[in-house]
């Protein structure tokens, strides 16, 4: 049986960009309340200005930073698309 589980992550960021995120996680849950499927397009504004700082919470109060995806994997995509699916 494949049971759920949490994850507890902190995200830092400008006010505006925080509400964005929230936005695109609201309509990630929309999607799975209703059963419908979706290609979600998000646009990262790559001056720094869009950056967003994730952190992993522990149980014990510790946390982790999630690191970035190496250069490598970004600069290899020349269309500028990097799809992610969430779901079967």
């Amino acid at each position: 049986m494949n049971m759920k589980q949490y994850v507890d992550i902190r995200v830092r960021g400008h006010e505006e960009e925080l509400i964005e995120f929230i936005q695109l996680l609201k309509t990630i849950t929309t999607c799975g309340v209703y059963g419908s499927s979706r290609d979600i397009t998000v646009s990262v504004d790559g001056d720094g200005s869009g950056y967003l700082d994730f952190r992993r919470l522990h149980e014990d109060g510790s946390h982790e930073e999630l690191e970035p995806w190496p250069h490598k994997d970004f600069s290899d995509n020349e269309d500028g698309y990097l799809k992610l699916s969430i779901g079967e």
